[in-house]
């Protein structure tokens, strides 16, 4: 009876800890995530929500098939389709640099939240 209640007290311990680690966890990457400034970047806020119906979804990613064999046609495709890909990142200069990351820079006009009036 005694190694029973031993072991209950061992698995409660157990759950408690992951539990807490779990929270803490949750708590560390809460931290990050709006210290780091991705909380601004994230259209799913309720806060954005007029913003997301404007948002076009046109999916222009070329991709290749998942089967079959691959030829040389098929690697000279990706490589132009990479090219070309490559060529317009590049031609962002400071693309990802702090001063360009704020809602005006990237068109996001801050709309009054019908809520706290």
């Amino acid at each position: 009876m005694n190694n029973q209640k031993e072991i209950s007290y061992k698995l409660l311990a157990m759950l408690g800890g992951a539990i807490l680690i779990s929270c803490t966890m949750v708590f560390v990457a809460m931290q990050l995530y709006n210290s780091s400034g991705t909380a601004q970047l994230d259209l799913s806020r309720p806060e954005y929500s007029s913003v997301r119906t404007k948002i076009n979804n046109r999916d222009r990613t070329k991709t290749f098939y998942v089967r079959g064999d691959i030829g040389k046609k098929d690697l000279d495709k990706f490589d132009k389709t990479y090219s070309k890909t490559l060529k317009s990142i590049e031609s962002y200069k400071d693309a990802f640099a702090i001063e360009k990351m704020g809602d005006p820079e990237l068109g996001i006009k801050k709309e009054k939240n019908v809520e706290s009036e």
